[in-house]
């Protein structure tokens, strides 16, 4: 087992303590996305709990795994600020002008969660070239 794979399974392994720091801290470290949609959000934290097993039990489909989950992580960051941005349009249509803005925790979080579903889209997707 190469030393990438091992770290990205402790990723995994470590799904339940972010899942823990977003329930009771809402610090979502892991999950930069559904922030009006919490069962999506415990949904794709058990969905990630799942690959930790799943790579347990089968780890030669790690890369696999990792990969999908890195894809469905930025497709859901793309959503979020597609649905965020229909809302801006929407609340800048009305006749309160009364906008609600992003936090700085929030760029930053969805900042890290892009860097971070990037770089390991493009590494498992390499990986998975070879």
């Amino acid at each position: 087992m190469t030393r990438r794979l091992s770290l990205l399974r402790w990723y995994y392994f470590a799904t339940p303590v972010f899942w823990l720091l977003d329930a009771v801290w809402g610090v979502r470290v892991r999950v930069a996305f559904m922030d009006d949609f919490p069962l999506g959000r415990n949904l794709y934290y058990a969905l990630c709990c799942g690959i930790a097993i799943a790579v347990t039990v089968a780890p030669q489909y790690t890369a696999r795994l990792a990969f999908a989950e890195s894809a469905v992580n930025l497709g859901l960051l793309l959503l979020s600020v597609a649905v965020w941005y229909l809302r801006m349009l929407d609340w800048a249509a009305s006749p309160s002008v009364a906008v609600q803005v992003l936090t700085t925790w929030q760029l930053v979080n969805f900042v890290f969660a892009v860097a971070a579903g990037a770089i390991s889209y493009r590494l498992r997707g390499a990986a998975l070239r070879q």
